[in-house]
């Protein structure tokens, strides 16, 4: 099985300087904004993200985790499916300390889950959330092994 927890890493220096120079998951969540959506067949590291100011969800999602994770936040990857589809979404799960709850940060913009503010909802089979040190497999983790590999 796939250790998820590497692929999010706020220990590395380059994140950790950017997520501090930022400041605030407000401001770290605009700054993702910069960061283009493009398709992608694996998975690259989210230091790479950064330097390529491009990713598809899964990378966006983990960079997005790093970054929180850096300046001390509780955020989670989160990953699921559209049941009867071989179709996958990743975002972050955020626990927002001024309301104390968990709010869902789409970084990508690119397909919307589960009413994440969006407006329209979409059933979905949550696979897992995980960060750089717990993860919480709901029966799915085994099925994103392949997008998860180095």
């Amino acid at each position: 099985m796939v250790d998820v927890r590497r692929w999010v890493t706020p220990e590395n220096q380059e994140i950790e300087s950017l997520a501090v120079e930022l400041g605030s998951p407000q401001t770290i969540y605009e700054y993702m904004r910069n960061i283009r959506y493009v398709p992608g067949f694996y998975l690259i590291k989210p230091v790479q993200v950064l330097h390529r100011q491009e990713g598809d969800c899964d990378e966006q999602a983990v960079l997005l985790c790093s970054l929180l994770r850096a300046i001390g936040e509780e955020a989670f990857v989160r990953v699921a499916a559209v049941p009867g589809s071989n179709l996958l979404h990743a975002w972050v799960v955020w626990k927002d300390p001024a309301y104390r709850t968990w709010r869902n940060l789409d970084p990508s913009g690119t397909v919307y889950f589960a009413d994440l503010g969006y407006g329209e909802t979409i059933p979905i089979r949550m696979l897992c959330d995980f960060n750089d040190h717990t993860v919480f497999d709901y029966g799915g983790l085994s099925s994103i092994g392949h997008v998860f590999r180095e």
